[in-house]
């Protein structure tokens, strides 16, 4: 008597055999031709014979294994009737179309089993990405859901997954689990160490191939590139202003909400970030840990010497998009910028005058102040900046530290050089919006614009008469005298 497994593997062994003399009459075909119409095949008889239904579950597991093992033999259809008889074992193309609806018939609310592939086959209805695992498909769909399963018990912020919220706790907590073995820092992530120990390697793999200036990491490229292209993708949504950096941007917010977290326990200042006072409180303190190699000067932070290093490599890597001037300073850029917008930010409260640097209206405000703290022990002149009354000094001296390179020419600040260089290299940029009459100094064109007002600022306090220029006003009082 036969037992339930043996009818099982008879039963896959006829539809074997009927699969094979199904491919056998198919190739027949194609040498004789079709068969006339009127008459059925023996093999198509033989498929729909009660026999050849499953009986049990069992049986459906051991016909579904045999198909499975079948799909993944080499096609052979072409191969001819008596050579497929010698391989018992290969699964033909004929056979795995029969099996695969013979499957459908008994089981129509099962899905045809495919072989696993490399190509994506769940698409996102969005975006049309692919993905090779649903899972995956389902982890980016939060991305368009805006969809944060994990929140921080501490500030209620949103985190996409489970490490996402153990490194953010981290910041809460003040950890960090990875040591520099090098300089004995340590990080939050593992990736933050892998990025400061390049600084210890040397290594900087990331490569600008406009200016060939290289990067510790792919993001900091990313932002170096900006600066060429000129693209600032972060705005603020309280003034309009864009830039380049997120951080940026960051700090440029709490400027609108007055917040400076950050105090200076020695002079009461307060700042944006903590990096700021870290530098700050240097100030107060000898610590210069950042020394330049080739002059030795130190400096309270990296950033400051990176500047600085500009003064002896030449490097302007800040070009004006307007005229093509570079500057070693991005802020210089920006200051450089206002020249041909005509932008002045800096307004004095008291008289109205506005100044394109912040500098210039610190200077301006001493003019309404009788407060000179910093007197010349000379002459006894008094000046409302410390830098103002170091140049003064020069004049007593005769110090002549900033030297003209053409001509050997040596002048007492360096301001003056920088108008003296331009009688060489003809540049004339600042211009009257009037007549278009150009000046190679700021001042000139100042008193040149009060040929156009009628401006007369200095007043004779003997006669009153007025003057445009107080060289004039200096001239005119002899004839008092």
């Amino acid at each position: 008597k036969k037992t339930g497994d043996d009818e099982v593997l008879s039963g896959v062994q006829q539809r074997r055999l009927c699969s094979e003399k199904d491919v056998f009459t198919q190739n027949q075909e194609r040498i004789s031709g079709p068969e006339p119409l009127n008459e059925e095949p023996e093999l198509l008889r033989i498929k729909e014979e009660p026999d050849d239904e499953c009986s049990s579950p069992d049986e459906v597991q051991v016909v579904l294994k045999e198909e499975a093992d079948a799909s993944e033999e080499p096609d052979l259809v072409d191969l001819d009737p008596t050579r497929a008889q010698n391989f018992p074992g290969v699964t033909l193309e004929a056979e795995e179309q029969e099996g695969t609806s013979r499957n459908k018939e008994r089981h129509p609310g099962r899905e045809a089993r495919t072989p696993k592939t490399d190509q994506n086959q769940h698409f996102c209805k969005t975006c049309s990405k692919g993905f090779s695992q649903k899972r995956y498909l389902t982890k980016h769909l939060r991305v368009h859901a805006a969809e944060t399963p994990l929140t921080c018990p501490t500030c209620s912020k949103s985190l996409k997954n489970q490490l996402s919220l153990t490194v953010h706790l981290r910041s809460h907590s003040g950890e960090k689990p990875f040591p520099c073995a090098a300089c004995g820092r340590r990080f939050a992530h593992q990736l933050s160490l892998s990025l400061h120990q390049r600084v210890h390697s040397g290594e900087r793999p990331y490569r600008c191939q406009v200016c060939g200036r290289s990067f510790l990491s792919s993001s900091n490229l990313t932002c170096h590139l900006r600066t060429h292209t000129g693209e600032k993708p972060f705005q603020c949504l309280t003034c309009g202003k864009c830039f380049s950096q997120r951080d940026n941007l960051k700090r440029h917010v709490k400027i609108h909400r007055g917040e400076k977290p950050f105090h200076c326990p020695t002079c009461e200042k307060n700042f944006y970030q903590k990096g700021q006072l870290t530098a700050h409180l240097r100030t107060h303190s000898s610590d210069r840990p950042f020394p330049c190699p080739v002059c030795g000067r130190g400096f309270c932070d990296s950033h400051d010497l990176s500047t600085h290093m500009r003064t002896h490599t030449g490097e302007k890597p800040f070009p004006c998009l307007t005229c093509g001037k570079r500057f070693s300073q991005r802020g210089n850029l920006t200051i450089h910028m206002r020249t041909h917008t005509g932008e002045k930010p800096f307004e004095c409260l008291t008289c109205g005058k506005s100044f394109c640097q912040k500098g210039n209206l610190t200077a301006h405000l001493s003019t309404h102040s009788s407060t000179r703290p910093y007197v010349c022990h000379v002459c006894g002149k008094g000046f409302s900046e410390r830098c103002d009354l170091s140049t003064h000094m020069r004049t007593h001296t005769g110090e002549k530290p900033f030297q003209c390179l053409t001509c050997e020419k040596s002048f007492n600040n360096k301001f003056n050089l920088i108008a003296h260089m331009r009688t060489h290299t003809g540049e004339r940029p600042f211009q009257c919006g009037t007549c278009g009459k150009s000046f190679c100094q700021r001042g000139n064109l100042n008193v040149h614009m009060r040929t156009h007002t009628g401006e007369k600022p200095f007043l004779c306090l003997s006669c009153g008469k007025r003057f445009q220029r107080k060289g004039n006003l200096i001239a005119h009082m002899t004839t008092h005298s």
